[in-house]
């Protein structure tokens, strides 16, 4: 057994440079939001822009050449973790935002017409809310929207009856990064292709929790932030299946996807991947994204599940002895996303108190305003576990909880 596999409750803060840098006290429980990167990542990063740097592609010269060589191989990196058939299938982006947009931009709103529905859910981050939202809005199509059961799972009886000859297009998150509800999105995507309907899959909040098989998945595209799975901020991946992708048509233009380019036309380049990166890429996110994910493979998915979901029961146990604490999200398939309001103290006077203890979460509507609403809230507070959280941290957060009801004389 490797160092990097040697329990991870208990080892893996020694990876992250952020917990030298804080005093021991310190608990960080914002991994939904954006995921600290471990050293291998900074330093991936770092050789790149010390002993590479250089514009890939265009040139033949040797920092060049490194450059396009890291470039293709952090591609195949990403590929083989999400089980993509090739690396040809990844579009590298600056987001999972960015490559929602570019969906909607570049496959769906070519063909969308009056009268056509998109399908998305309850759940959804406004990132994959927004961009159908206003596709539809423009062309007079409809937006529906599949609602949730109570325990905050998505209604699958419901979202069966949606699906229709009219609905061209289904938008699904595969975690929700506000119930932690992992969605049975293989039959989800199933039943949508049985109608012969495409479908994204929001993987933003899964990418660092659940091992991911885009193939197996069956979905045509699969989307992703290198950021909230350890890696560097400004990169996100775009996988399209090869069918979804001949369907692409470029929605941002610029250098490095042309073939030819004349004042009144232009045709691009037969290689579909540079169609859809034009512009110098983030080199560097790309090298980083890839060295988080073989941290990642390192550890082991057996290893990152076992520790998430034991520690997670530790927290819920811990979290239900808190006095007028209400947790949403009740899924028994799910991950260690924890959202939940203390009696009538707002997210934000909770969120920063826990501060003032050196424990970090967030309070808010995590971008999912229409969500919170409908569980009849302005605002939730939310603890989110990553690979180096431990039961000291969930001791943490409970008993800065603890101190607020004493203040508040709960």
């Amino acid at each position: 057994m490797t160092d990097v596999c040697i329990s991870v409750s208990n080892a893996r803060k020694a990876d992250f440079p952020i917990y030298k840098k804080m005093s021991s006290a310190f608990s960080y429980l914002d991994n939904a939001a954006t995921t600290h990167s471990p050293q291998v990542v900074i330093q991936a990063v770092s050789q790149y822009y010390e002993e590479v740097h250089s514009n890939p592609h265009s040139a033949s010269h040797t920092l060049s050449e490194r450059t396009t060589g890291q470039y293709y191989k952090a591609r195949e990196t990403v590929a083989r973790f999400i089980a993509a058939p090739g690396p040809e299938q990844i579009i590298f982006c600056h987001s999972t935002t960015m490559a929602i947009n570019m969906v909607a931009m570049s496959y769906l709103q070519p063909r969308i017409q009056a009268g056509d529905e998109i399908l998305v859910t309850a759940m959804e981050h406004h990132a994959n809310l927004l961009p159908w939202q206003q596709l539809a809005k423009r062309h007079q199509a409809t937006l529906r929207v599949v609602p949730l059961t109570p325990t905050g799972e998505i209604d699958q009886e419901a979202y069966h009856q949606m699906l229709s000859t009219r609905t061209v297009f289904v938008a699904l998150t595969h975690v929700s990064n506000v119930l932690g509800t992992i969605n049975p999105v293989t039959s989800l995507v199933a039943s949508a292709k049985s109608y012969g309907i495409p479908v994204l899959l929001d993987g933003a909040q899964a990418i660092s929790h659940t091992p991911v098989d885009v193939t197996a998945l069956g979905c045509d595209f699969y989307v992703f932030s290198g950021h909230k799975a350890y890696g560097p901020t400004g990169i996100g991946v775009l996988y399209a299946s090869a069918s979804a992708m001949e369907k692409m048509t470029p929605c941002i233009f610029g250098g490095g996807m042309i073939e030819a380019v004349s004042y009144t036309e232009s045709s691009w380049l037969p290689n579909q991947v540079a169609t859809f990166e034009p512009g110098t890429p983030n080199v560097s996110g790309a090298i980083g994204l890839a060295a988080a994910l073989d941290y990642l493979t390192q550890i082991g998915w057996e290893a990152i599940v076992s520790h998430e979901q034991a520690l997670l029961q530790y927290a819920l146990s811990a979290l239900d002895r808190v006095p007028q604490l209400q947790i949403y999200g009740r899924a028994s398939d799910r991950v260690g996303v924890l959202s939940f309001t203390l009696a009538d103290i707002h997210a934000h006077d909770i969120t920063s108190l826990l501060n003032d203890q050196q424990v970090a979460v967030r309070g808010g509507h995590h971008c999912a305003m229409p969500l919170i609403h409908e569980l009849g809230l302005v605002s939730v507070t939310r603890a989110s576990l990553g690979v180096y959280n431990d039961e000291q941290d969930i001791d943490a957060l409970v008993n800065g909880l603890h101190d607020i009801c004493r203040v508040f004389q709960l």
